[in-house]
């Protein structure tokens, strides 16, 4: 087990307490799941915004003005490191190496949150179906 907890007595805790500490859990959890809900409505509504559009060509224009070759080489190497070329042997890798280790929890809860973070980028990516801005020719080759 991951997580020890401290040792408590059991004349602390009858079943009235357990449900107790559930359902207040439970009412976190969804009060937290609608909170998020919500800025990610916001946060989509702010993507396919003009004001966000303005934005990302403001952003692309100062960092073009200050564009040099050994930041553009910088910027190419994290892409690729995060591209599915490197990526994904990468957490192919650390999930085999919990795995030998006898680390089964960790590797499935690895294996679970990779697995899951990509579904959620792949359903937002689609939900919201915003073009990627235009590249200005000055940045051509940056990566």
């Amino acid at each position: 087990m991951f997580l020890r907890l401290p040792h408590r007595n059991a004349a602390d805790f009858n079943s009235s307490t357990v449900f107790v500490k559930r359902d207040r859990d439970t009412v976190a959890l969804v009060a937290i799941a609608c909170l998020a809900s919500f800025l990610v409505g916001g946060i989509g509504r702010l993507a396919l915004g003009p004001a966000l559009t303005a934005w990302d060509d403001s952003v692309m224009r100062w960092i073009a003005e200050r564009r040099d070759p050994l930041t553009a080489g910088w910027m190419g190497m994290l892409s690729a490191i995060g591209a599915g070329k490197v990526a994904i042997p990468a957490g192919i890798g650390i999930c085999l190496i919990l795995w030998l280790r006898h680390w089964k929890r960790a590797a499935l809860c690895f294996l679970v949150t990779v697995l899951s973070g990509w579904a959620l980028n792949g359903i937002l990516k689609w939900g919201f179906q915003r073009a990627r801005p235009e590249v200005i020719d000055r940045m051509a080759g940056a990566g």
